[in-house]
């Protein structure tokens, strides 16, 4: 019995349908396949920078615990300085420049052009521990088991402490060592300030150690028996050329660090904040703030992703409450002590003007281009380019 269906093949009718109809399933396909990609791709960028800030901020909160302090009352500060950059992959800042803070509302103040570069100076303890079973050195009145971080210092070949500074290197230029801790442009010389500030992507966040020298000189010889190595002024501002083996064991560095910002912050314990320092200021510390607050902007190296993180790190040292008096704006290292009530607080806790600071107390390692290699202002070492920092005179 015949069926009741005919047997046949698709009309050519049907088959443009249906390929009219995949055609069109295809080409609506495709742009959501590019949107899902670029939008997996985006994600990716941003977790990878993400990752990248959080493994400094790692890095820097494990050596920032380490941070102490002499009875003295030396070895920790903060300086503060921002700057404008010319790349056109940040957005121009108005005029002022936003601040980070409570005026800050649409939280743009780190994706502006106002590139911030601070730095901490502090005494570093050495995490494998020190040379004082070595009788002679332990005669030397040195931190060690007889003193315990009465005075930090120890032969620079087994030191017990470090003198150490986190910087941004949009804030002290460095020469380039031959075997270049420091990143380079193509023609094998240092990023210069104009070029950073050109490249957002090229500024760093660099760790400079150096090693506390004895006390005492040998043969009886007597050097300053309670030395200022940490006095405010000498800390390290451009780090000493590597100068051979001796170089090596007295100096450690680290760097490549890409950021675009550094921004640290100080824990008022009377206003329960943290605070930012004035433009171009420094605050020398005693005792040091309960805690700090790090801020570091990262973005990848096309910088085609942009991240702002930060991260509050207890100072295990840290008993001050971090009072600063910021309208003193002093212009030395040491301000009038005859101040009514002001005898302790003359030196510590207060800001110092950069700009107006004069040489280096008792010398330092601040040559930085300029003729007498132990006196170089701040001003001198900040400004040796040309270029200087927002609101510097």
């Amino acid at each position: 019995m015949p069926s009741r269906f005919s047997i046949r093949g698709f009309t050519l009718v049907e088959m443009m349908v249906v390929l009219t109809v995949s055609l069109l399933m295809m080409t609506m396909v495709v742009p959501i396949f590019r949107v899902t990609t670029k939008t997996v791709q985006v994600i990716e960028r941003k977790l990878a920078v993400y990752e990248s800030a959080r493994n400094i901020l790692d890095m820097v909160e494990s050596d920032i615990q380490l941070a102490m302090m002499n009875e003295k009352g030396e070895g920790f500060s903060l300086k503060h300085a921002a700057w404008l950059d010319t790349d056109p992959f940040t957005t121009a800042s108005p005029s002022p420049p936003i601040r980070p803070g409570l005026t800050d509302t649409a939280s743009i103040a780190y994706k502006q052009s106002r590139r911030v570069s601070d730095a901490m100076d502090y005494v570093r303890a050495e995490g494998h521990g020190s040379n004082a079973n070595y009788v002679p050195y332990m005669t030397e009145a040195p931190g060690g088991k007889y003193f315990p971080f009465q005075y930090p210092v120890m032969d620079k070949s087994f030191p017990e402490a470090w003198r150490c500074s986190m910087r941004s290197t949009l804030l002290y230029q460095h020469d380039l060592e031959w075997w270049q801790d420091y990143d380079s442009d193509k023609s094998q010389a240092r990023w210069s300030r104009p070029e950073q500030l050109a490249d957002v992507g090229q500024s760093e966040i660099a760790f400079i150690f150096e090693s506390m020298d004895a006390q005492w000189q040998r043969d009886d010889t007597l050097w300053d028996a309670i030395p200022l190595r940490l006095a405010p002024g000498r800390e390290i501002k451009v780090p000493h050329g590597y100068a051979g083996g001796t170089g090596i064991v007295y100096q450690r560095r680290l760097g490549q660090i890409k950021v675009m910002d550094l921004a640290i912050s100080y824990w008022d314990d009377n206003q329960k904040l943290f605070l930012d320092l004035p433009d171009n200021t420094a605050v020398y510390f005693f005792p040091a703030p309960r805690a700090v607050r790090v801020t570091i902007t990262a973005c990848d190296p096309d910088k085609r992703a942009i991240v702002t993180l930060c991260r509050m790190i207890q100072i295990p040292c840290g008993s001050g409450d971090g009072h600063v008096k910021e309208d003193a704006m002093d212009t030395a290292y040491f301000a009038d002590k005859k101040q009514p009530n002001n005898t302790c607080n003359a030196l510590y806790n207060r800001t110092k003007y950069l700009p107006m600071l004069p040489n280096a107390f008792n010398g330092d390692g601040s040559r930085g281009w300029a003729g007498d290699y132990t006196t170089c202002t701040e001003n001198t070492i900040i400004t040796q380019d040309g270029v200087k920092p927002i609101n510097w005179p």
